[in-house]
């Protein structure tokens, strides 16, 4: 898998930081929320069935005296390669309980056979993913835990490329152009693949997206799941889902084509 980074330059200065303060009640309403979204959605198993090999295994050593911690590395490898796919599903799981739904464990694999996975590509246009995942430049996440779901994504979905920014931003001291909503990303794409930017489109759901498709002059669809955050600009479209934008995408090609 290609990844295409941009060079490192200038990004705007972050806002003035918000402090407040965490009292009591505060803890209290964030476990209040906690034991709610565990009870709606419970992940016990799962939990206890990773837990529970490793105090097996520490309880061994302790009162057995047997040298099982060495076991203890693979187990944790086991773990770090299933951990990227299993956080794909927990996403769509958040994603439809965000839409008033109430998925059950089977809906994590919806990913896979919704519509919209081959929609865009049938329409004859590269598929591309621009990603922010400065969290890898902050040194709070692995860039191997990244690139195993792109890499799964490229092998489930018609995806042409991955372009990904890794910088953790100038507040953590990593400038760079091609975190969006800059549009270094696109650019280094258009150039790289030959693509006409003012005949794309950028697909997001985040204010982020929709600016970095109008600083790169492509045309922009919002998709909105009802987020508590504010679009900086409007765009040129919505849809509801990925989808609708792909049908969308469809009729605005056959309009122009009647068109010529």
């Amino acid at each position: 898998m290609t990844h295409v980074h941009a060079l490192t330059g200038a990004e705007s200065p972050p806002g003035p930081l918000v402090i407040r303060t965490i009292g009591v009640m505060d803890l209290k309403d964030a476990l209040a929320r906690g034991m709610s979204d565990f009870s709606a959605m419970p992940t016990h198993a799962l939990f206890l069935c990773l837990i529970y090999p490793i105090v097996g295994l520490i309880l061994a050593r302790v009162s057995l005296g047997y040298d099982v911690l060495s076991l203890l590395f693979p187990l944790a490898a086991g773990f770090a390669l299933l951990g990227p796919f299993a956080a794909i599903g927990f996403y769509e799981l958040s994603r439809q309980r965000e839409q008033g739904l109430d998925p059950s464990w089977q809906d994590a694999f919806d990913v896979l056979h919704v519509p919209s996975r081959g929609a865009i590509a049938a329409l004859g246009f590269l598929l591309l993913v621009a990603t922010n995942q400065p969290d890898v430049g902050r040194g709070t996440l692995a860039r191997d835990a990244v690139e195993t779901i792109h890499r799964w994504l490229l092998q489930q979905l018609p995806i042409d490329r991955v372009m990904t920014c890794f910088h953790g931003g100038s507040a953590f001291g990593d400038p760079c152009n091609c975190r969006k909503p800059q549009p270094g990303m696109l650019r280094l794409a258009a150039e790289t693949l030959k693509i006409d930017l003012a005949k794309s489109f950028m697909i997001g759901d985040r204010w982020r997206d929709i600016d970095c498709g109008f600083n790169a002059g492509c045309r922009t669809i919002f998709i909105d799941w009802g987020y508590e955050e504010e679009l900086k600009r409007d765009p040129d479209f919505r849809a509801r889902d990925l989808l609708a934008a792909a049908q969308l995408i469809e009729k605005l090609e056959q309009t122009n084509n009647a068109r010529t």
